[in-house]
């Protein structure tokens, strides 16, 4: 061993443990393996020619070597490695991805870590002889070690330091650095294999006496296959940290990209921030410019009102001074007017003195002539009358002598003419008991007489005619049983067929006065056209004023299933409703309720002695005595309750302190009152006793409407439970009968206190029963049954399993003309609801019965409605359409607007406050948002009509200036047509707060058209002010009627007659050209 290696041993290298190719002698020894390109250089061996003098023999030169059986290192480190049947060595590295890289140190970092002593070719190429297997874990971290920072390009991030810019990393900083140090590690035990441990043990090393075979370094097979397998895992290596790096650079480039944006958006910032700061400094300046201004003209106004309250303290000191001088000289003027006045008025009182004493006396003298000859003329006369007096007298006594014999001659007749009868009648029943009497004997003699077999021939023919009686009996009783069921089915198809809710109108008569006319005052213009089907009747609407003086009243039509005249009274009315209780009888629920303003007559027609409570009890008692033979069997049991002040009352037990409850079985669709008494009514008798104790019991009190009104909705609740034996049938029926209480203003009623709390609590209710009535025409999954004990109370008799008739009640006065109104709408609306098909509640023995839920309502006006499939609108007018037509419909489409009004404003109350209607703050909002986007579509069809008055037209496939398309394209150019300024509404509905509204209505219908799914997150309604809005909106829809008016006036040159002529020749329209909300916005 020479001093070079003993050294580098020694110093603890890394290196090799074979020497440097600078250290080779020329004509070394040399070794070859298989391949003649792995040569090593043995240069620990001397020099052959050092021992030619003292060898004992020669060394033979190195046999010649083949060729090269395989291609050098470096020419296949070049090559593309061959795919093999093995699989590849594991190489402790795992593959990373371009996330998991990213934040990764570059290659050359990691492999500028090499000692300087292993940069021979041979310790590259070949390697230690012997690999250390557990390396020390100093070479680890000398493997990281690095000699300084690297430097980096310089880019855009330049001026930032590296701990500052943030890596486009995916992964955690944590989890990459971890992946780094593994990768590290892999490498630094890489370079450990390729380098001997640091330790001093002697090592042997090849002499001229060493055993060839067992040194290790002739075993060139094993070192070469050890040598590729570092080489592949080298090249493996180089390959991943090659493509981590072109990953890095990816991820640097796109990093370098990001920062850029970032760059510009922060720029831009800078730039708005400093633009921003410019214009809140200019406004700054503006407002301390406007301060010092207004701190001027404070300052100017408070010297002007000190020099204008000193002028006029000046003003009126000297006015104070003129007046008092004025007084003076009126008082002095006044002083001597007053005498001048008392001595005129002292000669003229003696004047006229004189004068009246003249006049007297002549006076007195003419009565007095007057009074004889009157006195005569009332002789003669009274002359007269007594001589015709005493005529008459004569003529009077002597018809009364005549009448009296006549008299007595009568009574004597009919004395004796009853006796003859009498004696007759005896006559006649002696007559016929005695013939009676000889048949009997000669049937005996007769059948005594004949003999045995005629007895049995006849006892035989007697058996069989009796058997055939029996058989044809029993023949025609299944048949009556038969027909009475068919008269069941029929007769309810017929009730279905005529409507589940049927409402009929009835005007109560006038009370007389003393003179025989009227005494509660002037009555409403009534008149009934239909004398045939009596089903219609039209109202004269109240004065109206136009704008030139002329006074108007319209008519308004109202149609109902039938329609009674003052003159008709309970009978009659019950006869029509007698077949809904035969229906209760047939297990149907029934329900019968009278409507209408206080006074109008609702509890005489339920509840008088001829009222229909009485008469259907009447009538249920006489249908079950008939239908006995039949082999039905009936029982029934009553309730009555009232709700008053949204509380229920057992009229039956008025002292019982127990809470009502309801409770409703939706499978048999039925209603319980908890704690609430029934009795079991057995006869007539009871109900009478009943209806007497429920009558006394009712919340009732005087107001300035009625001197005994009702202060309480009263239910009386009938059930109806009957069973056929022959047939195993059975039925339960149920009949409500409903007085409500009588809807008043509280403006006309003037209730204070206890009074107007009923009032408001009777007014909420009947509301309640409005929105459930519009809801179930609607069709709405929501119906707000238990906005109201009313309702609830009714939800069966209301929610499509019941017959329902409405009778509403209306008065044939002038005053109370506005609420006949109002009811007759209301009962249009009702009329035209539709709520599904009733079933009758019936079931066999021992089977259970299948109730069947009634399918929602689609309906929703009380008005009728165009077909779904019809396609035509408002706005499609055909070329018969006149101005005067368009002007129609424009009234028409108000009329509906006024009314969807009421329950818009309804909806805005309970909004407001929901907790007072049992509602969520969510729900109520969210059914306003909807009423009010169906109150823009009657808007928009109003806007659309006004517009055709003057001919113009909105179509959504427009295109003109200032018109957009898309899809509220047809909304916005409704508006937008008002902005022509040309137009004759423009000033009307085209500019100032009138305009304004209709856009910001227009703005909430597209914010709420999504309301119903709840899918809208918009402001509370508390931040728009709904009330400004649908006023503006209603007083800009009036002003353009005007104008409108006005133009066909002045179309007509302004003749009032021909106006007035023209108006009544105007085809009158039905409603089917009205669309329906959802349909118009379609």
């Amino acid at each position: 061993m020479d001093g070079t290696e003993v050294q580098r041993v020694r110093g603890g290298s890394k290196g090799s443990r074979l020497p440097q190719l600078a250290g080779i002698q020329k004509g070394g020894l040399t070794e070859c393996s298989e391949s003649q390109q792995n040569a090593r250089v043995q240069s620990l061996m001397p020099d052959i020619s050092r021992f030619k003098g003292s060898s004992k023999r020669e060394i033979s030169p190195p046999a010649p070597q083949p060729e090269a059986k395989r291609k050098p290192l470096h020419e296949r480190a070049l090559e593309y490695p061959k795919p093999t049947a093995n699989p590849p060595r594991p190489t402790g590295l795992k593959p990373r991805s371009m996330s998991t890289t990213s934040g990764l140190k570059p290659p050359s970092r990691v492999q500028a870590s090499t000692d300087s002593a292993s940069t021979t070719s041979f310790a590259k190429s070949c390697g230690p002889g012997r690999i250390d297997r557990n390396p020390p874990s100093k070479a680890v971290g000398a493997a990281n070690g690095r000699k300084g920072p690297v430097s980096r390009p310089r880019t855009v991030h330049g001026h930032r330091s590296d701990h500052q810019v943030v890596p486009p990393m995916t992964p955690s900083v944590e989890r990459v650095k971890h992946q780094l140090h593994v990768v590290e590690s892999s490498i630094s035990a890489i370079k450990n294999r390729r380098f001997p441990s640091k330790t001093l043990t002697p090592r042997k090393f090849l002499t001229k006496d060493s055993d060839l075979t067992g040194f290790t370094a002739w075993d060139v097979d094993g070192r070469v296959d050890t040598i590729e397998s570092q080489f592949q895992e080298l090249k493996d290596m180089v390959t991943d940290t090659i493509e981590r790096r072109k990953g890095d650079e990816n991820a640097f480039e796109l990093a370098k990209t990001r920062v850029s944006e970032l760059e510009d958006q922060r720029r831009k910032l800078e730039e708005r921030q400093e633009k921003l700061k410019d214009e809140l400094d200019l406004a700054r300046d503006d407002g301390r410019q406007l301060r010092h201004e207004l701190d001027k003209q404070k300052w100017d106004h408070e010297r002007m009102m000190n020099d204008a309250e000193r002028q006029h303290r000046e003003a009126l000191a000297e006015l104070e001074r003129e007046h008092r001088e004025t007084v003076a000289d009126l008082q002095r003027r006044q002083q001597s007017t007053v005498d001048e006045l008392r001595r005129e008025w002292s000669e003229a009182a003696a004047e006229s003195q004189r004068q009246i004493d003249s006049l007297t006396r002549r006076h007195r003298q003419e009565l007095e002539d007057e009074r004889r000859k009157r006195e005569g003329d009332v002789l003669d006369v009274q002359t007269r009358m007594g001589n015709d007096r005493l005529t008459l007298e004569l003529e009077v006594q002597e018809l009364r002598r005549q009448a009296e014999g006549a008299k007595a001659e009568l009574e004597q007749e009919k004395s004796l003419r009853g006796g003859l009868q009498n004696s007759i009648t005896e006559l006649s029943a002696c007559n016929l008991t005695l013939e009676a009497r000889i048949s009997s004997l000669k049937s005996q003699v007769e059948f005594l007489e004949s003999d045995s077999k005629a007895q049995s021939d006849s006892f035989a023919s007697m058996e069989a005619r009796l058997q055939e009686a029996l058989r044809v009996a029993e023949e025609s009783r299944q048949r009556l049983i038969k027909e009475e069921t068919e008269r069941r089915i029929l007769f309810n198809k017929y009730q279905e067929l005529k409507g589940n809710i049927r409402v009929m109108c009835r005007v109560r008569p006038t009370l007389e006065g003393n003179d025989g006319g009227s005494g509660e005052g002037p009555q409403a213009g009534m008149s009934f056209p239909d004398d045939k089907t009596s089903a219609e009747i039209v109202v004269a609407g109240p004065e109206e004023r136009s704008s030139l003086g002329v006074v108007t009243r319209k008519s308004h039509p109202f149609e109902f299933d039938r329609v009674f005249t003052p003159g008709t009274s309970n009978s009659d009315i019950f006869d029509e409703i007698s077949q809904l209780v035969q229906s209760a009888l047939d297990g149907y629920n029934v329900c019968i309720f009278c409507y209408g303003q206080t006074g109008s007559g609702k509890t005489y027609t339920m509840s008088a002695e001829d009222g229909m409570i009485p008469r259907a009890t009447h009538m249920i008692y006489d249908t079950m005595t008939r239908l006995r033979a039949k082999s039905w069997e009936y029982s029934m049991e009553g309730s009555f309750v009232e709700v008053y002040n949204e509380e229920l009352h057992d009229l039956l037990s008025p002292g019982q302190q127990r809470r009502l409850e309801i409770h409703h079985d939706e499978a048999r669709r039925q209603t319980h009152i908890s704690n609430c008494k029934t009795v079991r009514l057995d006869s007539v008798a009871s109900v009478e006793t009943m209806l007497a104790e429920a009558q006394r019991n009712r919340s009732v009190a005087a107001t300035r409407a009625n001197e005994r009104s009702s202060r309480s909705h009263s239910v009386f609740i009938l059930r109806l439970v009957g069973d056929n034996v022959a047939t195993g049938e059975r039925c339960e029926g149920t009949l409500n009968l409903v007085d409500l209480a009588g809807s008043e203003r509280l403006k006309h009623s003037l209730a204070e206190g206890e009074r107007m709390r009923e009032t408001q609590s009777i007014n909420k209710s009947l509301s309640c029963l409005g929105d459930v009535i519009e809801a179930l025409g609607r069709g709405s999954s929501h119906v707000p049954y238990r906005n109201s004990k009313l309702t609830h109370l009714l939800q069966f008799s209301l929610g499509g399993n019941s017959k329902t008739l409405m009778f509403v009640m209306v008065s044939p006065l002038e005053v109370h003309l506005k609420e006949t109104l109002t009811s007759l709408r209301f009962a249009t609306k009702v009329h035209n609801t539709h709520i599904g098909t009733a079933k009758a509640t019936r079931r066999v023995k021992m089977v259970e019965p299948a109730c069947f839920a009634a399918p929602p309502s689609t309906t929703t006006l009380p008005i009728p409605t165009p077909k779904p499939n019809t396609v035509s609108t408002s706005t499609q007018q055909d070329a018969a359409t006149t101005r005067a037509q368009s002007l129609q419909r424009f009234e028409q489409s108000c009329a509906r607007l006024r009314w969807k009004f009421v329950d818009l404003e309804n909806a805005y109350r309970r909004a407001n406050a929901p907790l007072e209607w049992d509602f969520s703050v969510e729900e109520a909002e969210r059914n306003f948002k909807v009423d009010f986007y169906e109150f823009y579509a009657w808007i928009e069809q109003a806007v659309v009509l006004i517009l055709s008055v003057f001919g113009t037209g909105v179509s959504p496939s427009c295109v003109t200036a200032g018109l957009v398309r898309g899809r509220h394209a047809y909304h916005h150019n409704v508006l937008k047509a008002l902005d022509e300024p040309t137009h004759p509404l423009h000033a009307i509905l085209g500019t100032g707060d009138v305009r304004h509204a209709l856009w910001k209505a227009k703005e909430l219908r597209n914010k709420w058209k999504d309301a119903a799914e709840g899918t809208d997150e918009t402001p509370p309604l508390r931040m728009y002010d709904l009330n400004w809005i649908v006023t503006q909106t209603m007083r800009g829809l009036e002003a353009a009627y005007e104008v409108a008016l006005k133009s066909l006036r002045e179309e007509l040159g302004g003749n009032e007659g021909e106006f007035e002529a023209w108006s009544r020749g105007v085809r009158v329209e039905e409603w089917e050209w009205m669309v329906e909300p959802m349909d118009w916005q379609a």
